[in-house]
C-alpha cells in the first residue's frame, strides 16, 4: 500500500510479464482480447469514506496486413525492400527489409524492421515459405517493441538458401521466391475515457468485471483492415 499526496504521481511499471499475458495464458487474461485491470484506493484524510466506483476504458489502434512478398532473380540477389503504408494516409510507416547474412553465416536470411512513425507501439510479424502448390511454411513468428532510441528489428529466418536450392522446384520456380507474410501493428491509443462512475456505495466484485457479453459491446482493441 502505497500514500498519495496531491500533485504528486505513483505506480509501478512491472505487473506482470508480457509473455505471460500474451501467450503463455492468453485465455485467462485476455477473453475476447480484452485486458482487464482493478484498482483500489482510500481516503483516509476524511473521518468518514466515501466509496467511489469508476469504470475506465483505453482503446489500441490496430492495423492489420497480409500480403505476398515476391523476391525475383533470388540466386544473385542482394536485398528486396518491402513497404508498409498507413490506411489512412498511405504513407510510409514499416520498411522491411530481406538480405542474406554476412560472415560465415551468409547462407541464412535476415529480415530487418524499420518503422518511421513514432507513434508505433508494438508490431507482431509472421512469414511463411509459399510452395509451387501454394502451401505455406511457417519460417517466422515474432513480436518487437518498438522504442524511441532502438527502431530497427533484425529477425533471423528459419530455412537457408542450400535448403530452398535442394528444392528449387518447390520454392524457386523461375527463379523467384514467394513469401507470405502477416504483421499486426499497434498504432498507438486512440481513446481514453471514463465510461461511468458512481458514489455512496460498494461496488460488488462482479460489477466490475466484464462478462461475456460485455466483451462483445465494448471491445477496447479497435481492427483497421
Amino acid at each position: 500500500m502505497k500514500s498519495l499526496f496531491k500533485g504528486r504521481g505513483w505506480g509501478r511499471y512491472k505487473f506482470v510479464k508480457r509473455d505471460e499475458v500474451l501467450k503463455i495464458k492468453r485465455k485467462d487474461y485476455l477473453p475476447g482480447n480484452v485486458l482487464t485491470a482493478r484498482c483500489r484506493m482510500w481516503n483516509n484524510i476524511k473521518e468518514s469514506t466515501e466509496y467511489g466506483h469508476f469504470f475506465a476504458r483505453t482503446r489500441i489502434g490496430v492495423e492489420r496486413r497480409s500480403f505476398l512478398w515476391n523476391i525475383k532473380l533470388f540466386c544473385s540477389f542482394l536485398e528486396s525492400l518491402c513497404e508498409i503504408a498507413l490506411t489512412s494516409t498511405e504513407l510510409s510507416m514499416i520498411t522491411m527489409k530481406l538480405f542474406p547474412s554476412s560472415g560465415r553465416n551468409r547462407k541464412t536470411f535476415i529480415l530487418e524492421v524499420c518503422a518511421h512513425d513514432q507513434m508505433l507501439k508494438t508490431s507482431t510479424f509472421r512469414l511463411y515459405l509459399v510452395d509451387s502448390s501454394g502451401n505455406r511454411t511457417e519460417c517466422l513468428n515474432d513480436e518487437f517493441v518498438f522504442t524511441e532510441t532502438i527502431r530497427p528489428a533484425l529477425f533471423t529466418l528459419n530455412f537457408s538458401k542450400e535448403e530452398l536450392m535442394k528444392n528449387k522446384n518447390r520454392y524457386l520456380q523461375n527463379d523467384a521466391l514467394q513469401l507470405y507474410c502477416e504483421c499486426d501493428i499497434a498504432t498507438g491509443t486512440v481513446l481514453q475515457e471514463i465510461e461511468r462512475a458512481s458514489h455512496g456505495c460498494l461496488p460488488s466484485i462482479q460489477d466490475g468485471n466484464l462478462t461475456t457479453n460485455d466483451l462483445e459491446s465494448k471491445k477496447v482493441l479497435k481492427e483497421k483492415v
